[in-house]
C-alpha cells in the first residue's frame, strides 16, 4: 500500500505490535511509549503532517490481554 493513511489497518498493525513488545517486555500498567516512525525520503515532504496525524490521533491507548486457552 502507498499511501498507509488511507485506512485504519495500517495504524491497528502498529498499535497491535506496541502492544505484543510491551507484553513481551513485560512493562508495567501505565508505560509511556515513543513511536519512532519515519518515511521514504522521496514522500517525506510532501506526506509528513498526514502520517503524523494518521499515527498520533491518539493520546491514550488502552489493551487488555486475554489469554489464549
Amino acid at each position: 500500500m502507498k499511501d498507509k493513511t488511507a485506512n485504519d489497518s495500517y495504524y491497528l498493525l502498529t498499535m497491535a505490535a506496541v502492544a505484543q513488545e510491551l507484553k513481551h517486555r513485560k512493562a508495567g500498567k501505565c508505560v509511556e511509549v515513543v513511536l519512532a516512525a519515519g518515511l521514504p525520503l522521496a514522500g517525506f515532504g510532501r506526506e509528513k503532517k498526514n502520517f503524523r496525524e494518521y499515527l498520533f490521533r491518539r493520546a491514550t491507548l488502552r489493551w487488555r490481554f486475554i489469554r489464549n486457552i
